[in-house]
């Protein structure tokens, strides 16, 4: 079964479960903001902490070259959709690309999971 991603889900996968996520990522989608929330991370916890970052680069771009990167750029129905979820532009593409895959978002984000939930029972 193919999945949709979030940043938020990778993150998490990778910082739990290493060994497993090649495995679990492989073949599976996101979007291309995805190197930049990620890299975002990244910088957060450079700032906050002694840590040696290359690792974690080296493991998330092994990570997302196993992935099918789908490319959202500025969409009209992404915009929309954000509106009326009441959600960032951000979190719409993902939203956007799972339901245009026809497939389940993956994500650590509690708001965003409600949010998805209350639209798709409105809107079935």
């Amino acid at each position: 079964m193919s999945l949709v991603f979030d940043a938020s889900a990778i993150i998490r996968l990778i910082e739990l479960e290493p060994n497993k996520a090649f495995d679990i990522l492989r073949g599976q989608y996101t979007i291309d903001l995805v190197y930049y929330e990620i890299g975002n991370y990244l910088w957060k916890i450079s700032k906050s902490s002694i840590i040696n970052i290359e690792p974690l680069i080296k493991a998330f771009n092994g990570a997302l070259s196993l992935m099918n990167i789908v490319s959202i750029g500025l969409n009209n129905d992404v915009v929309n959709l954000a509106r009326k979820m009441n959600i960032t532009y951000y979190d719409a593409a993902y939203v956007y690309s799972a339901m245009k895959l026809n497939t389940k978002l993956v994500t650590d984000d509690k708001e965003l999971i409600k949010k998805v939930s209350k639209y798709n029972n409105e809107h079935r």
